[in-house]
């Protein structure tokens, strides 16, 4: 795991969502009364010993129950980044702020989970909240290495593909994303206008290319898949997503009729659009 993500324990108070909650016998004070300390503290002491599925063990049930602890959604996010697992991170930094927004550690550690998952829009979005809160100055030295890091993606962007300037590397970043939300919304045509427009600006978008042919893949058009899918790795030829799409296409050529008909397959093919958005494109 890379350095993006911070350790920050916030002292857990009654959030908005609980007071709203009315009635519920379940308030945060009374899980504090009588466990909340003993699971927490048991808790950090596996993370100590880097037993990170401990911390998840621990903590997992804890939302059913009391789903307004903002500091156990972070610890679990936590635990999650130091395995790597930066989607499961990332939504539980997310649950963290949704119930505590005015707490800067969970807006850096988003930012680091949206590095490491590649994505700069998001990641700069969660910054420009940093910039409207006050932040401690003894974490002022943090608050600057995230905007370091930040402006680090964009150096080896920049450094990857000199041809493209900032502004132009953040808008192809911000039709990227987009693209892949119509790709989640199996919205083909407007996801492949999308990814069409990064390839008119930046033809070596590997990115774009392979999105387009997993759009073909979905679609039964496997000659235009493998194409895209060749394409990208001729880009950048250890692709991993790529290199992956390449292999799944091959196998299905050598399960399915040369001249197989999309509407006698469909539902077998919808399975694997199922499965694959599933695990590349999780919310």
């Amino acid at each position: 795991m890379s350095g993006r993500i911070m350790q920050v324990r916030v002292e857990p108070e009654l959030s908005d969502s609980e007071v709203d909650a009315g009635g519920s016998p379940k308030t945060l004070s009374k899980w504090k009364d009588n466990a909340y300390d003993r699971v927490y503290e048991n808790a950090e002491r596996f993370l100590e010993r880097n037993e990170f599925e401990k911390v998840i063990l621990s903590l997992r049930k804890i939302p059913e129950d009391y789903p307004y602890i903002a500091d156990v959604y972070s610890l679990m996010g936590l635990s999650y980044a130091m395995l790597d697992r930066f989607e499961d991170a990332l939504t539980h930094f997310k649950k963290a702020a949704g119930i505590m927004p005015e707490e800067w550690s969970y807006w850096i550690n988003m930012v680091g989970a949206h590095l490491e998952l590649g994505d700069i829009v998001e990641a700069m979005k969660c910054v420009d909240r940093l910039n409207e809160m006050e932040i401690p100055l003894e974490m002022q030295a943090d608050m600057d290495e995230v905007r370091e890091n930040v402006n680090g993606f964009f150096d080896d962007k920049l450094a990857a593909k000199p041809y493209l300037d900032f502004d132009k590397c953040l808008e192809l970043e911000s039709r990227l994303d987009a693209g892949i939300a119509h790709i989640k919304e199996r919205d083909w045509e407007r996801a492949i206008r999308e990814f069409e427009y990064i390839i008119s600006v930046d033809e070596k978008s590997e990115a774009a290319y392979d999105n387009i042919g997993l759009i073909h893949l979905f679609r039964g058009e496997f000659d235009e898949a493998g194409r895209c899918f060749r394409k990208a790795l001729e880009i950048y030829p250890e692709h991993p997503i790529a290199t992956m799409n390449l292999a799944l296409l091959e196998t299905l050529q050598e399960i399915l009729p040369d001249d197989f008909a999309y509407s006698e397959y469909r539902e077998y093919l919808e399975g694997v659009e199922e499965k694959l958005i599933g695990a590349y494109f999780r919310s």
